[in-house]
């Protein structure tokens, strides 16, 4: 749904005038988590095959899943990391 909205908000600064030509790609991520812990901690988190791990704006640590189920697999593999969802509601199951 959230990629719905955004493409609602691109769509609308394109036809406003602006001309700015906007190309949108949906990624097949549905849940996102920042990760924290000890740098040694942190070097060793690879993610698996489906989910990508990135550095933010303020190159923290962020994880990308195509849910919130992988999310919490990772987390539990990795007990000495903290796991901060961007949203509580990434950890309830989708409907």
């Amino acid at each position: 749904m959230a990629h719905r909205i955004i493409r609602r908000a691109f769509d609308a600064i394109a036809l406003r005038g602006y001309g700015a030509k906007v190309d949108i790609d949906v990624l097949p991520y549905g849940a996102a988590a920042w990760v924290k812990g000890e740098r040694s901690a942190l070097g060793g988190l690879h993610a698996p095959n489906g989910m990508l791990r990135v550095l933010d704006h303020r190159n923290r640590v962020v994880i990308l899943a195509e849910d919130a189920w992988n999310i919490r697999y990772l987390q539990g593999v990795n007990p000495m990391l903290q796991f901060r969802p961007f949203s509580e509601e990434l950890f309830v199951p989708a409907e």
